[in-house]
């Protein structure tokens, strides 16, 4: 997650952009999908992605894995499933 201070910062802004994504989660009720930040790392997204709310659970219970807008994956970053093509989550490096 290079954004000029390194992949160490990047993580650090995703990760933070999680607990974000994660309170949106909370005040948006009993809905089918929802809207929450792209977690790609870089300080100045501010794109949206629409997940579901079955795959915002499903990304919850795996470590390192991320929801990006397209356009917004990284070289280093690996699909996290083979559903990949239409999924905009990925799995990025620490």
């Amino acid at each position: 997650m290079e954004n000029g201070s390194g992949n160490r910062d990047g993580f650090r802004h995703a990760s933070l952009i999680r607990e974000v994504n994660e309170r949106i989660r909370a005040v948006s009720g009993h809905v089918e999908s929802f809207d929450v930040l792209c977690e790609c790392g870089r300080p100045d997204c501010d794109r949206t992605v629409e997940v579901t709310a079955a795959r915002w659970e499903e990304i919850g219970r795996v470590e390192h894995v991320f929801v990006v807008a397209p356009g917004h994956e990284l070289a280093e970053s690996a699909p996290a499933d083979s559903e990949a093509d239409a999924d905009p989550v990925v799995a990025l490096p620490q």
